[in-house]
């Protein structure tokens, strides 16, 4: 079987599989109320375009405090990531299936930047470089805000996400002003990003217990500017596709005695993606050209 989403990653996996064994199905989660990240009708009706079996799980509101609990058992640790419950759901879905082998689309977002605001850090952090050298200018921080058209201005949501865009610039700069001042020369992908500077008295003593693992290194110095892509895809694969990713996959599908399988984490892929020229500053997003990519495997969108 595989793991269905409204997604390229998936789908371009699902044509390629059952163009050679017809017996594949997919599995797709839903959710029971209405919510912009049920992708389920889009998996279905490719499902359906392909001519495949698709067998949907959906999940309500009502249900996540139990299902935490299970997750957090398969993972022998709390994760408060939403894919886990998922992940969760869908493995028991191919366990009542009878299917032996899952194949998932996970991967590529962190080796080929799929991740918007992995994208903003890294020009966040070669802006940080620049005043940590000594270099502050106030238009750098300036060209950080992202480019809105008139019409999404009008939009309540839209409006409500530019102002936390834009106090969180102001929060760098003002923090990096701060660091240059004490001679601070270094800078961490994770804390530039605002979605996971979120702090607690918890968090602030994790974090702390994480710096201090000699194996885990989160900050680089400002020397590296000329190579912060790959320096943040390499902590993406090995930070954030790895522990947080592949743990939860590999744990939650053994708890429910299936093979999981992630094509598009091959190892020769990921040294081909690392060995290129790719500069997300300046090659278009993986979401903007999924069209494109749709087209030239001739799946449709």
């Amino acid at each position: 079987g595989i793991a269905l989403s409204g997604g390229a990653d998936s789908q371009l996996l699902a044509k390629n599989i059952f163009s050679n064994f017809h017996d594949l199905e997919s599995i797709t989660i839903g959710y029971r109320e209405q919510s912009k990240h049920d992708e389920s009708l889009s998996a279905r009706n490719f499902a359906n375009k392909l001519g495949m079996r698709n067998h949907l799980r959906k999940i309500s509101k009502s249900d996540i405090p139990e299902l935490f609990k299970q997750a957090c058992a398969a993972l022998d640790e709390p994760i408060s990531d939403i894919t886990s419950i998922n992940y969760l759901e869908i493995f028991k879905e191919a366990k009542k299936r009878h299917m032996k082998v899952l194949i998932t689309g996970h991967g590529a977002d962190e080796i080929f930047f799929g991740y918007n605001w992995l994208i903003r850090a890294i020009k966040q952090a070669e802006v940080r470089c620049e005043t940590l050298s000594g270099n502050f200018h106030i238009r750098q921080y300036l060209r950080l805000l992202p480019k809105y058209r008139i019409t999404r201005l009008f939009v309540l949501s839209e409006i409500l996400n530019y102002v936390e865009i834009y106090f969180s610039i102001i929060r760098q700069c003002i923090s990096d002003l701060i660091d240059a001042r004490n001679k601070i020369n270094s800078i961490d992908f994770y804390e530039l990003s605002s979605i996971h500077r979120k702090q607690s008295n918890f968090s602030s003593r994790l974090r702390n217990s994480i710096e201090d693992s000699e194996d885990f290194s989160r900050k680089f110095p400002i020397s590296s500017k000329d190579n912060f892509v790959n320096l943040a895809r390499s902590q993406m694969i090995l930070d954030y596709l790895r522990i947080n990713g592949f743990l939860q996959i590999d744990k939650i599908s053994m708890k429910n005695s299936i093979e999981s399988r992630n094509p598009l984490a091959d190892f020769k892929l990921a040294e081909i993606a690392s060995k290129s020229a790719w500069n997300p500053n300046k090659t278009p997003l993986k979401g903007q050209i999924q069209g494109q990519i749709f087209n030239i495997f001739k799946i449709g969108y």
